[in-house]
């Protein structure tokens, strides 16, 4: 059967990466099911909500669109264009650095969404936003000389990923927008 992701790609749309949510989300449910298991056996049940809820989330990163979709019965998606993401926030505490989860915060237009919380490899998940980003960037600038006076910046190499952040800014900026990384001679050479 397929997912939702899946079923709602747009003609020439192809997923690029797939998220997850991360178990260590569910570790205190997990622990409470099989507690319950033991001594009530009503922890199948618990066990079974998270199980559906594990498999209720889809998070896409396509060449066109961000996608995330949450929900068995009621379902709640959003999808945003990449060209229309202004920035990717992951965000992750002590042991969501050791286990390799966090919370993920998409912004576009100015209006973040809600965060989506526990996933797996958010780094990741941000890094193929970037990558699509640049990739769509780059098929839309033409392949001859080097700056383009209309736009005001040069059309070759126009972005730039800031060494603190990792988030991308354009190739003029002497002082990154996100987090105020002032950028140096050699980082204007990357």
């Amino acid at each position: 059967m397929a997912s939702y992701v899946e079923k709602n790609l747009t003609p020439g749309e192809e997923i690029v990466y797939w998220g997850r949510p991360s178990l260590w989300r569910y570790a205190l449910g997990i622990v409470v099911g099989v507690i319950l298991i033991l001594a009530l056996g009503l922890g199948l049940l618990v066990l079974l909500i998270i199980a559906i809820d594990y498999n209720s989330i889809e998070l896409a990163v396509t060449n066109k669109r961000a996608i995330v979709k949450r929900g068995f019965i009621r379902r709640s998606t959003m999808e945003m264009n990449i060209q229309r993401i202004e920035s990717v926030q992951v965000r992750q505490g002590i042991l969501g650095r050791i286990f390799n989860f966090g919370s993920i915060i998409i912004s576009g237009a100015g209006n973040p969404i809600e965060p989506i919380i526990g996933v797996s490899s958010p780094l990741q998940f941000r890094q193929a936003i970037l990558q699509e980003q640049e990739a769509a960037v780059s098929a839309q600038q033409p392949s001859s000389g080097l700056t383009s006076p209309s736009l005001g910046h040069d059309v070759e190499g126009s972005t730039k990923v800031c060494p603190r952040c990792a988030e991308t800014v354009k190739s003029a900026a002497l002082v990154c927008r996100f987090c105020q990384h002032e950028f140096f001679a050699a980082d204007q050479r990357s």
